[in-house]
């Protein structure tokens, strides 16, 4: 699917009741969004290929936070911040309402590596 068009689709499964057949493009530039989650009025996505995560406030889209070599795929709100998954990074990240990196975790309690975390 055209990134574009998977972009348009979220933001109109997120946001208020669309006309049926209405779609917007916010962000012609996204690079493999995925894992979208709608918190305090905004859209927030990861960008699986550019490593970053971004949020839509119904005008525009603004980078979030960025880590090279994360690969992103999913944010869920937590706690007084977000977790992001980093599937290529092995990791989880916490981070703040600012977009602050504040922890990486990536063993669980035993010591192993996670392999490929994600939410669900």
């Amino acid at each position: 699917m055209n990134r574009m068009i998977t972009i348009a689709l979220l933001a109109g499964l997120c946001s208020a009741p669309a006309m049926a057949g209405e779609l917007k493009v916010i962000d012609a530039e996204a690079r493999f969004p995925e894992g979208p989650v709608w918190h305090d009025g905004k859209l927030y996505y990861t960008e699986y290929a550019g490593h970053t995560v971004k949020t839509w406030d119904g005008l525009r889209a603004t980078e979030f936070w960025t880590s090279e070599g994360c690969g992103p795929s999913a944010i869920a709100p937590f706690a007084e911040g977000f977790l992001v998954t980093c599937y290529d990074a092995g990791s989880m990240v916490r981070i703040s309402k600012d977009g602050k990196t504040s922890a990486t975790i990536d063993r669980d309690e035993t010591g192993a590596a996670f392999i490929g975390p994600m939410f669900g």
